[in-house]
C-alpha cells in the first residue's frame, strides 16, 4: 500500500470528514504523447469541454493509466524525456455546452487541491512536481484578459519533493500562487506573487492587468514541464475544489474502465486531508 503525505501550503493537516461528490473520470489506459516541438492536444479531446491531455510537446506524455493506482485502479500519469523542452497538461474546460459545471467567481472559491506522485527515477530538479492551475478570466468580461493562477510547491516551502509517495495538497487563503497573463507573460517573480486570499480580493494584478473582484474560473489544469531540465515520471489524482455556493466539494477521481482494482486503501489514508472527501462522497461517472 502506498504511503500518503497531506499538506496545506507545506504544513501537515488533520483528517477531514466533510462530504464530497466524487466524479469518476474514465481514461483509456494509455498516454497521449506528442514528439513535435509545438503544443498539441490529444485528437480525442472535445475542443471545448472535458478532461483531456492538452499542451503536450517534445516527447511529453499524459493520460489516465494504471501505473500509479490511487483510490481505485488509476490516475493521470505524466512522463517527460530528459532532453528538449517537453511539457504535458491535463485540463478540464468548463465553458462548453456539455459541461456539467459553469464558470464561477474566483472570489467564491474556498479551496482547491490535488494528490500528486513523483517517481524516484525522475532526474529533473528535486523541488519540481506536478502543479495545479486555475484557468481564469481576469475581469469576467467576454474577451477579457485570461491566464492561470498556479500552485507550485517550490513557492510554498517544498524544496525537495517527496518521492515514491502520494502527497496531498490543499490550497488555503495563505497559500502562495503565481500567475500568467495570456499573451503578455509570466508573473512569477517573488514580488509579483500573492496569496490565494489576496488574488481573490480583487486588489492584485499581473503585469498591469488587474485580477478584479469579477474574475471568473473557467477551467482546472494539472501539468508538468516547460523549462524543466531532466526526465520526469509521476501522476496526479483526486483533483478537487469547493465554492461557497456548493454544499459539498467536487472530487475528480481518474480510473481505467475494466482494469483490475488494487488492494483497497485504508480508511485513514482516504481521510488524509481534503483528499478524504473522495472516500465519503457520492460517485458518478463521465
Amino acid at each position: 500500500m502506498k504511503k500518503t503525505l497531506s499538506i496545506v501550503a507545506g504544513l501537515t493537516i488533520a483528517a477531514s470528514s466533510a462530504a464530497a461528490q466524487t466524479t469518476i473520470v474514465y481514461g483509456s489506459g494509455s498516454q497521449y504523447v506528442n514528439v513535435g516541438a509545438l503544443n498539441a492536444n490529444d485528437p480525442g479531446c472535445n475542443a471545448n469541454v472535458g478532461w483531456c491531455a492538452r499542451n503536450v510537446r517534445d516527447g511529453g506524455g499524459a493520460g489516465v493509466t494504471t501505473t500509479y493506482d490511487r483510490d481505485g485502479n488509476g490516475s493521470i500519469q505524466f512522463s517527460l524525456p530528459g532532453s528538449g523542452d517537453p511539457k504535458a497538461d491535463f485540463e478540464y474546460l468548463i465553458t462548453g455546452a456539455n459541461s456539467s459545471f459553469t464558470p464561477f467567481l474566483l472570489s467564491s472559491l474556498e479551496t482547491f487541491g490535488f494528490d500528486w506522485y513523483r517517481n524516484s527515477t525522475s532526474t529533473n530538479p528535486a523541488g519540481q512536481h506536478p502543479v495545479m492551475r486555475l484557468l481564469i478570466d481576469y475581469d469576467g468580461a467576454v474577451g477579457g484578459n485570461t491566464g492561470y493562477l498556479i500552485y507550485e510547491g517550490a513557492y510554498n516551502g517544498v524544496s525537495s519533493a517527496p518521492t515514491d509517495v502520494w502527497t496531498s495538497v490543499d490550497v488555503t487563503g495563505s497559500t502562495t500562487l503565481w500567475a500568467t497573463n495570456a499573451g503578455v507573460g509570466l508573473c512569477q517573480d517573488i514580488a509579483q506573487m500573492n496569496t490565494f486570499a489576496d488574488w481573490k480580493s480583487g486588489s492584485k494584478s499581473c503585469l498591469g492587468s488587474a485580477v478584479t473582484s469579477g474574475a471568473v474560473v473557467y477551467g482546472l489544469s494539472v501539468g508538468v514541464g516547460s523549462g524543466w531540465n531532466g526526465a520526469f515520471d509521476g501522476a496526479v489524482d483526486n483533483i478537487r475544489f469547493k465554492t461557497s455556493g456548493m454544499n459539498e466539494a467536487t472530487v475528480f477521481n481518474f480510473e481505467v474502465r475494466g482494469a483490475t482494482v488494487p488492494e483497497p486503501a485504508s480508511a485513514a489514508l482516504l481521510l488524509a486531508g481534503f483528499a478524504g472527501l473522495a472516500a465519503v462522497g457520492r460517485r458518478r461517472t463521465v
